[in-house]
Order: C-alpha cells, then structure tokens, then sequence
C-alpha cells in the first residue's frame, strides 16, 4: 500500500474537465499493479465503470511477475519448457521486444533477475551484494526470450519483468474499451500513468502537474496542458533509499545491476500511446540526455519534459512552455 500511495503522488492530476453539467460522471478507486489505480468516466454508467475495473484486474492476473498463476509467472517458473500464454500477454511481450531491440538491451525485460534482488520498499533497505548482482546479471539477455505465436521459451535462466511496459499497455486498452461501450471522456489514472481519452468540451485543457523531485509537500515543476492522449512520468524519486550518503533508486542497469546514473531527476512523455509514453519515459534514462531528445525529435507526435538532477528543466521542440514559478507546458496532439 505504501508504494501505491507514493506512485499516486508521482503525477498529481489536476482535473480541468470541461465536461457538460448534465454529464453523469462515475469514479473508482482500486489497488491494482502495486499502485493505486484510478478510473473516472463522464457518462457509460456504473456497469461500464465496473467492467472497466474487471478488466484491470484480468490484466493483473496476466501481467504480475510475482503471481506464480500468472502468465509472466508461469513463463518465469517454466524452466525452459515452452509456456501457451493469452492474446494479450503476447501482444505486449511482442512491443517489448521491440523496444529490447531498439535500444540495443539498455531496456530489458528480462531483467528480473536484478530487480527481485532489490527491496525499494524494505523498512531497512539495503543494497545488494556485489557478486549477486553479478550472477543476476548474467542471466539478463532479451534475446533468451523467444516468442511463437502465443507460445514463449526463455533460454539461459532468463525472466521477465514487464513493470517499465504492462501499465502504458493496459492504459491503452482500458481506453479502447470506455469508447467501444460510448464513453466519450475519461480519465485513467494507473499510479501516474495518465490516459485521457476524449477532448475537452469548449477548446479546453486537461492539466496535469509534473512532481517537484523529491519534494516532500507535493509542490509542481511544471504543469501540462493538453488536449487529450497519454502523460506518463519516470523519476528517480518514485522508489529509492539512501545509504552511506548515495541514493539508489530503482531505475536499473540492465548490465551492472546498479541504479542508472543519470542527469535526469524525471523524464515526463506526452503522446498519444500510454504505452509508448510508458517505454518512453524508462529509455530515456538508459541512454542520456542527447541521445534522449534526438529520439524524441524523431519521433512524431512525442513530445518530452526533463527535469534535471539540477532542477533545470528542459523540453523538446514541439512544446510550448510559459515562465514563471511553475512553468507551463503547452502541448497540442497532431491531427
């Protein structure tokens, strides 16, 4: 629960709906995914609310790499034997993968290895040992995990962990459905991971506030303003501890096992895709600030907000920002 209420603070929503007043609006709130999870709907009703909940939690069932009944926990426990998994499950392994190879495995889903050694949430956390992470380490290879349709073989001792992909993926779908069933506005809210499906009545905005890093009274860097699509945050002050004066948070290197050092303190994607803004805004963190924002610039539609360890903050080209305390971010989906 602690974690969960942390990663609700990561990206404060601040609601600016524009919604008619005859719009019946609807609202829920679940602890899902490690996270809490929040869904709210301008018109559909209470069953639609409900089915929308249901599927949060099929997805839950899919995704968890701590469920040994789950579809990652079965792959996870299969020693090499091929595992049959859901439609879904193969679909985001498919993404993943992807991604895996795009960034040359600095993003790695295989890395579960490293992560299950680290306990972000430890009353007295401590960091691993060095050999273990070395063992760890060893087994970490995207390319040992093999999928064939709806059927996955991991090789060498390999498991997955789909914690940087499942909440942008499910963001997405959860989306689709509220539309499929006439929802013509929601918001969803997967422990920071904001979808917001619909325009906002009378050329309106959403506005959604980025955490001050480290701020211990939930003050803002900075605000976006948008109308519609995906804001998904990272940072290193989501999960982390203090030893001996180093801070260790839980964003990793899939080769070292150590946190990443990083200039950033978050990185926040705006885009249409939850899912791409959710991969997004981990790679970043792999790769550094250059090649970060010439991937971004390259790709359309994507827009990036950096908060650096310095507290300075910089944008890529297609934004829009305002000076002041808090700076505003203008951000305009194509189309």
């Amino acid at each position: 629960m602690k974690n969960a209420l942390i990663a609700l603070l990561v990206l404060l929503l601040i609601l600016s709906s524009g919604c008619g007043e005859n719009t019946a609006e609807y609202s829920a709130t679940e602890i899902l995914f490690d996270t809490v999870v929040q869904i709210k709907i301008f018109g559909g009703g209470e069953q639609v609310l409900g089915d929308a909940l249901s599927l949060c939690r099929k997805y839950d069932t899919l995704f968890s790499h701590t469920s040994d009944n789950s579809d990652i926990g079965r792959i996870n426990n299969s020693s090499g034997e091929p595992v049959e998994v859901a439609d879904e499950t193969a679909e985001l392994l498919k993404t993943a993968l992807e991604y895996c190879e795009r960034s040359e495995g600095r993003f790695d889903i295989s890395i579960y290895p490293v992560t299950r050694l680290w306990d972000f949430s430890a009353q007295n956390p401590s960091v691993p040992q060095k050999n273990s992470l070395k063992e760890a380490c060893g087994f970490v290879d995207y390319k040992n995990i093999v999928l064939d349709r709806n059927f996955v073989t991991v090789k060498n001792g390999a498991k997955i962990n789909l914690g940087a992909v499942a909440k942008g993926y499910i963001a997405d779908r959860l989306a689709e459905f509220l539309q499929q069933k006439g929802v013509e506005k929601a918001i969803i809210n997967l422990g920071g991971n904001i979808k917001l499906v619909g325009n906002v009545a009378d050329n309106g905005k959403y506005t959604v506030g980025i955490k001050k890093p480290f701020d211990e009274h939930g003050e803002l860097s900075a605000v976006i303003k948008v109308d519609g699509g995906s804001v998904v945050t990272s940072g290193i002050y989501e999960r982390c501890f203090t030893v001996d004066g180093r801070l260790y948070h839980h964003i990793l290197n899939s080769k070292s096992g150590m946190p990443i050092d990083s200039d950033f303190a978050s990185v926040t994607i705006v885009c249409e895709s939850s899912l791409l803004a959710d991969t997004m805004s981990t790679f970043c963190f792999t790769v550094g600030y250059e090649q970060a924002c010439g991937e971004i610039e390259g790709m359309p539609g994507v827009e990036a907000v950096f908060i650096m360890n310095s507290g300075n903050i910089s944008v890529t080209s297609g934004l829009q920002v305002t000076e002041g305390d808090i700076k505003t971010v203008l951000f305009r989906r194509q189309g």
